[in-house]
């Protein structure tokens, strides 16, 4: 499992594997979670990939992992697996891809932040005035030469202030673009599980067809025999044109699904015939109020909308260090010399300053000091939408499991019923309409079966994304498992 899982986040974005750098120092503590947060997206939604990795006993070496190609040349359509859908969304997608692009840009910004302005280089001031002449003689005098050389000097601190802002607004922007990414992910998964479910209503659909077309034929021969009315037999035929009907309705809509899908992952035109192979994941773990307690908690420290959200209250409070500091005037110092047309020699001091009459920078001040108050409501009310967000998934999440025990509870019933009537019906006891009658109450219990598993996956996706991808983990070492 530690393999699988090194193995894995090596083939996560490069990005992941920088946040230690210029996190927020409250923030820390979050990292290694939200590593393996989404670690464990790609391993707990594909149990079978961790199986492999060990049973093969993948070698863990230096170079970066191949991309993952989708080819479409042995068949029209090919086959896509969820842990495919989740990389190659990981690679593709646009939106993330520029996300990217801008942790970069903030990177960037943040290492220019740790060299001195350019205003604050030094500079160098040279007068030489070779002809000066006497007023009175018009005798050619000595060249007047004056040399002033100053060093700006920033006595306010404001140097740290910067360092400051660009680092907390590159781990900001560190912490955006994690939470876009696993948002990305978790939309993956409930698109994929979106095309299961209606690949699965496809057969669902076309074996309740099969089944009306052979209660059609039972009935056809028992009119011909002359046992029941004409009626029942054209009552029975238009069910079956309706059920077939709906297969194509069927098809077009799990094609819709997988065209969604693409469109999300970012698939390229070539591999746009693609079909899910991949069963149903849905959580086996019961919603328990300490789960819910537990995910409350990690998601009030560690949901990437918090995180950045307190990334931005430091850079707020950075820019309203530096706009004060900023008020104090720069102090330029150094060395001057002169020598002027009569001989004589200066050596001195001189000192160059700005005088804070016209605009003293207080209103600027004043407007960083309101940015820091918002960005600290925003925090707070952040952290609140987290938790009312979050309560309101698993309380969902719960109710939907509930009905689907209840729904499986009520087909394995029925399929016990069914194994019953057949063998009434191979005991000659029951007639061949009863038994098929029975299969259909059983395949429509399985459709409601499907509907609610179906449902289930979309709760659970709300719950990921309510926690910001934290709801796979329910503690340290016992994960949110899918089945």
């Amino acid at each position: 499992m530690v393999i699988a899982e090194e193995a894995l986040s090596r083939m996560i974005s490069p990005s992941l594997q920088s946040l230690k750098i210029a996190l927020p120092r409250q923030s820390r503590g979050c990292r290694k979670l939200f590593r393996r947060t989404v670690v464990w997206l790609l391993v707990i939604v594909c149990p079978w990939v961790v199986l492999s990795l060990v049973g093969e006993r993948v070698c863990l070496s230096e170079e970066a992992p191949a991309e993952v190609t989708i080819s479409s040349e042995e068949s029209p359509f090919t086959a896509l697996t969820l842990r495919q859908a989740l990389l190659e969304t990981l690679a593709r997608q646009p939106q993330l891809v520029i996300l990217r692009s801008d942790e970069l840009v903030a990177r960037a910004a943040w290492r220019a932040a740790w060299r001195f302005p350019t205003s604050l280089n030094p500079s160098i001031s040279v007068g030489v005035s070779p002809w000066v002449f006497d007023p009175e003689s018009g005798d050619h005098l000595k060249t007047d030469v004056a040399v002033t050389f100053l060093q700006p000097l920033e006595l306010s601190g404001a140097q740290s202030a910067r360092r400051s802002q660009a680092r907390a607004e590159y781990s900001a922007t560190q912490w955006q673009r994690l939470g876009q990414e696993l948002r990305a992910l978790i939309e993956v998964y409930r698109l994929y599980e979106t095309a299961v479910y209606r690949r699965e209503r496809i057969k669902l659909v076309k074996q309740l067809a099969q089944f009306q077309s052979n209660l059609a034929e039972t009935i056809r021969r028992r009119v011909d025999a002359g046992i029941i009315s004409p009626a029942d037999l054209v009552l029975s035929q238009v069910e079956e044109s309706s059920l077939r009907q709906g297969i194509p309705l069927a098809e077009e809509e799990y094609h819709s699904a997988l065209a969604e899908l693409q469109k999300h992952m970012g698939l390229p035109e070539y591999a746009r015939n693609v079909e899910a192979v991949d069963d149903f994941l849905t959580p086996d773990k019961t919603i328990t109020q300490e789960l819910v307690d537990s995910l409350l908690e990690q998601a009030a420290r560690c949901h990437p909308d918090v995180v950045a959200a307190e990334a931005q209250v430091a850079a707020s409070l950075a820019a309203w260090r530096l706009a004060s500091a900023e008020r104090i005037p720069v102090l330029a110092v150094g060395p001057t010399y002169q020598h002027d047309e009569s001989g004589v020699t200066f050596y001195g001091l001189a000192m160059e300053g700005t005088l804070p009459i016209i605009n003293s920078g207080r209103e600027i001040v004043w407007q960083r000091q309101q940015e820091y108050h918002r960005d600290l409501e925003r925090l707070k009310q952040t952290r609140q939408l987290v938790r009312v967000r979050l309560e309101a998934a698993l309380a969902k999440l719960g109710r939907t499991q509930e009905q689907l025990s209840q729904a499986r509870s009520m087909t394995q019933t029925l399929e016990g019923h069914a194994t019953k009537i057949a063998d009434l019906y191979a005991a000659g006891q029951t007639d061949l309409i009863t038994l098929l009658s029975v299969r259909r109450r059983v395949l429509e219990a399985r459709q409601a079966e499907l509907e609610l598993t179906w449902a289930v996956t979309k709760d659970y996706a709300e719950v990921l994304e309510a926690s910001g991808g934290l709801g796979l983990l329910a503690s340290a070492e016992e994960p949110f498992s899918l089945r």
